[in-house]
């Protein structure tokens, strides 16, 4: 297994992928949600390969795409802090380690450009994500709350 950025080559794996995981999702939240259409996630890994913020890094097994992080680099100057959008691990490949990498990974990316802080959200749902985060350090630093409007 390798992890390396996002490549166009890599686009109907990386859809597979995504909608993938919008059914993995959608069973832990309870609720049907849908996954942005192809020219969403078309311009997001455009974005990921021309912009020096975004990064979809992939995990390889066997030349197939078996998980991915998408993190951006947000904030201004002196306040820049490293962000999970997205990660997700197929079910044949999950507590085998391949998460950690890719976080591993992504921190890395950020000690080299001196961010200090990495954030990322969680629904409170997904207990097994909750758990795997506080593994890694992760701490609740505030709630975020939504309500519908009426």
């Amino acid at each position: 297994m390798k992890i390396r950025k996002i490549r166009k080559s890599d686009f109907k794996e990386y859809v597979k992928l995504r909608e993938n995981e919008a059914k993995n999702y959608s069973k832990v939240i309870g609720k049907k949600i849908e996954w942005p259409p192809k020219n969403i996630i078309r311009k997001e890994m455009k974005k990921a390969i021309q912009d020096r913020k975004n990064y979809i890094l992939v995990m390889i097994d066997k030349d197939s795409l078996i998980a991915y992080l998408h993190g951006v680099i947000e904030g201004y100057s002196n306040n820049l802090c490293g962000y999970v959008n997205y990660i997700f691990v197929i079910d044949k490949f999950r507590k085998k380690g391949v998460a950690r990498k890719l976080i591993n990974e992504f921190l890395n990316i950020l000690k080299k450009k001196k961010i200090k802080k990495i954030r990322l959200r969680v629904n409170l749902k997904n207990k097994p994500a909750i758990r795997f985060y506080k593994k890694l350090g992760f701490e609740t630093s505030h709630y975020e709350m939504e309500s519908r409007v009426k």
